[in-house]
């Protein structure tokens, strides 16, 4: 596991992955018992989770760190959802090396249909979608498919984020990706 000097950019294996989150959870678990910490025990329970059925190469490249790196933690942690967008890939296409998409990329082109990959979990809700386009959604109830004009009319919080609790497949335009949603352990 190395960070690019310049920027916190890592090549993770699966076995980092797991070691990083293993790290974070015995970190937390030190710290006074809040409802903060105890949904990042819960997150990081779920990645475990979520890291089981991937192939024992595979390996996460070009993942972002996270702010608080060397100040809040002794050790790096990624960004969970650069890491799961890898994992995303790695489990829609079978590519043991997937690598985050950053600025005008797609994350994900499944054929001829590329899609935006958000995650929200526990105490860490995805970033806005701002691109047209349609969504790969996990959250801890499953793996989601939401038509880029679905997203729209579906619901979202104040900051228009999307909810780490809910069952998106009831809206319209979104249905539950069922074999996603095995692979990453979520059904």
């Amino acid at each position: 596991m190395r960070a690019n000097e310049s920027k916190q950019i890592y090549n993770l294996s699966k076995n980092d992955i797991n070691y990083l989150i293993i790290q974070e959870i015995e970190r937390v678990q030190n710290l006074p018992k809040t409802k903060t910490n105890r949904a990042t025990i819960k997150r990081m329970f779920t990645i475990y989770t979520m890291l089981k059925n991937a192939n024992e190469n595979f390996k996460a490249l070009n993942v972002e760190g996270v702010r608080g790196n060397h100040h809040i933690r002794d050790f790096e942690m990624f960004n969970i959802g650069s890491m799961l967008e890898c994992l995303v890939e790695h489990y829609t296409t079978g590519k043991i090396e997937c690598s985050k998409a950053f600025s005008d990329q797609n994350d994900l082109e499944n054929g001829f249909m590329p899609y935006e990959i958000k995650t929200s979990l526990d105490n860490a809700r995805c970033t806005p979608n701002t691109k047209a386009q349609a969504l790969k959604f996990i959250n801890n109830k499953g793996a989601y498919i939401i038509k880029k004009d679905a997203f729209a009319n579906i619901k979202k919080d104040s900051n228009n984020k999307l909810y780490e609790n809910l069952d998106y497949s009831i809206f319209k335009g979104v249905r539950l990706n069922v074999s996603l949603s095995a692979k990453l352990g979520l059904i």
